[in-house]
């Protein structure tokens, strides 16, 4: 879907610091952490600052709890007025109901898609599509095995992506993400090859997500179709501002969401 102004979304990363416990947002590679960079709160206040439309929120330690992740999007909220999108750990139609009652916008749900579809349904019927970003996380390299710690978490390979689309929209999604966890983290470019695969077979907006490391890589997916990206390294080690980042967009002729 063609849409008149596009998005760039922020992407806070949530993980828990082996030696301090404390649950922060770090940057990855591969999907696998890299580097703490602070405070959730901290960070999305700067994002709204640089006059960012919309944040995500996405907890990627299994063993931080779902008690837990409402806490630091609690926190979060409190501190912004832009909208804001939580996911990881999100297992359950209740579990997404108490994200929403902290005034959240949207959830994001992945595994849930296969586990529990009808929870996905009831989301779809209580809240509107709208609420739901349909996250599918894949190994981009469609010669090669997932790697066997990505493979537990959930991610599934290039060749099942298409069928994964086609599902998370019968299900009732109104968006879809797909991250591509060879790409992540190394600020090498997107995946265009899916990218055009998954505009191809699904009407819904797609956000393209991980592998995005210059103003070209934005320039390239916003061309093909994406109707929004989200990006975390970038921001966090490129000497860039969503404030810059917009003004380029501009020069480009490509008029970023305010």
């Amino acid at each position: 879907m063609e849409t008149l102004f596009k998005r760039v979304i922020p992407k806070i990363l949530l993980n828990r610091h082996s030696a301090l416990g404390l649950i922060g947002s770090v940057t990855t590679k591969n999907y696998k952490p890299f580097k703490f960079i602070g405070s959730p709160k901290s960070q999305a206040k700067i994002f709204e600052s640089n006059e960012a439309d919309e944040l995500i929120l996405l907890n990627i330690d299994t063993q931080v709890t779902f008690e837990e992740l409402i806490s630091v999007t609690e926190s979060v909220s409190r501190e912004i007025f832009m909208p804001l999108s939580v996911g990881g750990g999100i297992k359950t139609y209740d579990q997404a109901a108490r994200i929403f009652e902290l005034g959240v916008e949207k959830v994001i749900i992945e595994n849930m898609i296969i586990d529990k579809p009808n929870h996905v349904k009831k989301i779809a019927n209580r809240f509107g599509s709208q609420s739901i970003i349909g996250s599918c996380t894949y190994w981009g390299n469609p010669m090669s095995n997932i790697p066997a710690d990505l493979d537990m978490k959930g991610t599934i390979h290039f060749t099942k992506l298409k069928e994964r689309i086609l599902i998370i929209e019968d299900l009732g999604a109104g968006e879809i993400m797909i991250n591509d966890a060879l790409r992540d983290g190394l600020c090498a470019g997107s995946n265009i090859m899916a990218l055009k695969m998954a505009l191809k077979n699904t009407s819904l907006p797609i956000i393209d997500s991980c592998g995005f490391g210059s103003v070209e890589h934005f320039i390239e997916s916003f061309r093909q179709g994406s109707s929004a990206v989200a990006v975390g390294t970038y921001f966090a080690f490129i000497d860039q501002s969503f404030l810059q980042l917009k003004g380029q967009m501009a020069n480009e002729g490509i008029r970023i969401r305010e």
